[in-house]
């Protein structure tokens, strides 16, 4: 616990040690928070770290088996092994801008317009379910994780919560780039679509160096931020 390590479950510090301290006292999870609680991750019994999509991928499961066919909307940089793993459980997918605001404010006005949507996540680990009246509450997504692994253990399963994902595909290797774009507000948008550009063309040779290569596929995430 803090101040052993950041309290960010985004952090690999922080997974590590919880890993650690889950693994020791043969636990059955392991709970990461940021400061102010409205971020969660988890370890699972085995010691596997949960977060980023792993953690969206968990919480679908949970809310896809109590809400058959609702949406769920999360940031766009997850990966279409993630929107793969929602499909196939009956689920649908609404990829929307990065920020949990974003993402959570597009949830309620789905449902807003009769679209059933119960949960929207960001890879950061900020989530809000609509049951929970769309606040971004990591506490409360920790409780479903709680509730749903009592279910199992009470089913005489002793697989742990993360077998629920245990056919979500990860990539091989993974890459994120993030880009700060200094400039003055006027300028922002052109310095942001001159970065994209110059993502672009990478991502062509990258690709034409890969499969000349043969190499494992990677996934690359680029994020831009911008600063008046």
């Amino acid at each position: 616990m803090f101040p052993n390590h950041i309290p960010n479950p985004e952090d690999k510090t922080a997974m590590a040690l919880t890993r650690a301290a889950v693994l020791e006292n043969n636990a059955d999870l392991g709970v990461v928070f940021d400061t102010d609680v409205d971020r969660s991750g988890v370890v699972d019994n085995k010691g596997n770290p949960i977060n980023g999509d792993k953690l969206i991928a968990l919480m679908s499961a949970i809310v896809l088996k109590e809400h058959p066919g609702t949406t769920i909307v999360t940031d766009a940089r997850t990966s279409m092994a993630l929107t793969k793993f929602i499909t196939d459980r009956g689920g649908n997918h609404c990829l929307y801008r990065v920020g949990y605001r974003n993402v959570i404010d597009k949830g309620v006005h789905l449902n807003e317009d009769g679209i059933e949507t119960h949960l929207m996540m960001e890879t950061s680990g900020h989530g809000a379910l609509k049951e929970n009246y769309f606040l971004d509450d990591g506490a409360y997504m920790v409780v479903k994780i709680i509730i749903q692994m009592v279910r199992m253990k009470l089913e005489g399963s002793d697989e742990g919560i993360g077998s629920l994902i245990k056919d979500l595909e990860e990539p091989l290797e993974s890459i994120e780039l993030r880009m700060n774009i200094i400039s003055e507000p006027r300028y922002a948008k052109a310095k942001g679509s001159e970065a994209i550009e110059e993502f672009r063309k990478y991502i062509e040779v990258l690709g034409l160096q890969k499969t000349n290569s043969h190499s494992a596929n990677e996934t690359i995430c680029l994020i831009i931020q911008t600063f008046d």
